[in-house]
């Protein structure tokens, strides 16, 4: 949003001043101008951390005038998935709520497709998870919305090793079993693009740290592909094919 931008190179005196004189209908401007020009959000949340650094009572003031409905319409028209981590992780504590009881399975999948079809990276989503789990009910909110095979879908089209790992251990211990559990549904296919898109090092780490955990569920498929991986898979990664 433009208004995100003046906000977050403005002064703090001047952020108050247009805090305060901002409406609610005007916000609703803006968010409709935003959305209509299909701008890039990827600032929003640079922008609530300056007013969360200033003063919270700010960050309120921009949340209380675009609601929980605005964003949500914001982030799932001109965003994808990390936009809505990056706004529950500069959010204040009451508006995450308030955002997470209006987000929808659907709308959860909508944003899982988007950040699918963009490619988009996934490595700093366990960083917003974290930040929820001094609320254990905001965590298993954004837990369940997304649902374990979204968790995978995620994973598998978009993750590494490292991500799988950092997502996994930043959830809470009851989803984190879930989701390990159903790591026994996912194919050699699936582990060797995990694999392929991190570092070996990041494999390493995994079969030393992750991999015991996922031994009776799914583990097998994974150790086998590293070890003596498919002879496509091993040239693609040698280059060549």
């Amino acid at each position: 949003m433009s208004f995100s931008r003046s906000s977050k190179n403005a002064t703090r005196g001047f952020r108050t001043t247009l805090l305060e004189q901002l409406t609610a209908e005007q916000a609703e401007v803006l968010l409709n101008k935003t959305i209509a020009a299909g701008r890039s959000i990827g600032t929003l949340d640079l922008a609530m951390r300056a007013l969360r650094e200033d003063d919270p009572k700010l960050l309120g003031r921009l949340e209380q005038s675009i609601g929980a409905a605005g964003f949500l319409r914001l982030i799932l028209t001109n965003g994808a998935l990390s936009e809505l981590f990056q706004v529950l992780q500069r959010a204040t504590r009451g508006f995450r709520t308030t955002l997470l009881e209006q987000l929808s399975t659907e709308q959860a999948g909508s944003l899982i497709d988007k950040t699918i079809e963009g490619a988009r990276r996934i490595e700093n989503l366990h960083f917003a998870l974290r930040s929820l789990r001094e609320n254990s009910d905001q965590l298993s909110r954004l837990e369940d919305v997304i649902g374990v095979a979204g968790w995978w879908r995620l994973l598998i089209a978009c993750g590494s090793l490292n991500s799988v790992s950092q997502i996994t251990q930043a959830m809470s211990s009851r989803f984190s079993a879930k989701v390990i559990t159903a790591a026994a549904e996912l194919s050699m296919l699936d582990w060797g693009g995990i694999i392929a898109r991190g570092l070996f090092l990041n494999a390493c780490d995994f079969a030393k740290n992750d991999l015991r955990a996922y031994s009776e569920w799914g583990g097998a498929p994974f150790a086998q592909l590293l070890w003596r991986p498919p002879l496509p898979w091993r040239h693609k990664r040698a280059g060549l094919t």
